[in-house]
């Protein structure tokens, strides 16, 4: 089963193509209740995926959805640092024209004004609002980690992922979990070759 977030694709919500953070996750919750009430679905063995802030939603969720009865994390989103939000919408180290550019955007949409957008790949029209990366109250992950077990975690994680935390988060959560590494950056996942995941190295 798959689903639209809210704000995106063929869901409802204003402003369009915006990373609702805390709306993602209830349409989790949402999605796996809705799951699991289908006759032709085995409740019994109902789990997610997600990858990059996809993968941070599913930690999250995982941690309080009893339901499940596993979780796979891809290249998650583990910290979600104003340095992060900056590296990821394309801002580099220039942390002072991030946070001036949010600032100002802010004003501008509590004035009625349309959101800034920045460029963006994936099913958000090429874009997604400069307030998606504005860091959240979940900052970090790591400890809602150890609420996932009993549910079986599987972390997937390439050799040089930029985004930092992933493995401590990993350290962290309980057995059962197990980690499979893929070599390359962050967005390796999204192009490596059918053999070189056939060639995943097991951990």
């Amino acid at each position: 089963m798959w689903f639209d977030f809210l704000n995106t694709g063929d869901s409802e919500g204003q402003p369009r193509d915006e990373v609702a953070h805390y709306g993602r996750l209830q349409d989790w919750v949402n999605a796996i209740a809705s799951t699991t009430s289908l006759s032709e679905v085995d409740a019994q063995r109902v789990g997610i995926w997600g990858t990059s802030l996809g993968g941070r939603d599913v930690l999250v969720v995982a941690g309080i959805e009893r339901r499940l009865k596993a979780v796979v994390s891809q290249t998650p989103l583990i910290r979600w640092t104003a340095a992060a939000g900056a590296r990821m919408a394309g801002y580099g180290d220039d942390m002072r024209r991030y946070q001036q550019d949010l600032a100002a955007d802010r004003e501008s949409r509590a004035l009625g004004k349309e959101p800034a957008y920045v460029t963006f790949l994936g099913n958000y029209h090429g874009q997604i609002t400069l307030q998606s990366y504005q860091p959240t109250a979940l900052v970090d992950v790591t400890p809602l980690m150890e609420l996932i077990s009993p549910t079986p975690l599987l972390f997937i994680l390439a050799e040089e992922d930029y985004l930092p935390g992933q493995r401590d988060a990993f350290a962290a959560a309980n057995e059962p979990k197990s980690m499979v590494t893929i070599s390359g950056n962050h967005f390796s996942p999204y192009t490596i070759s059918k053999q070189n995941a056939i060639e995943a190295t097991r951990e």
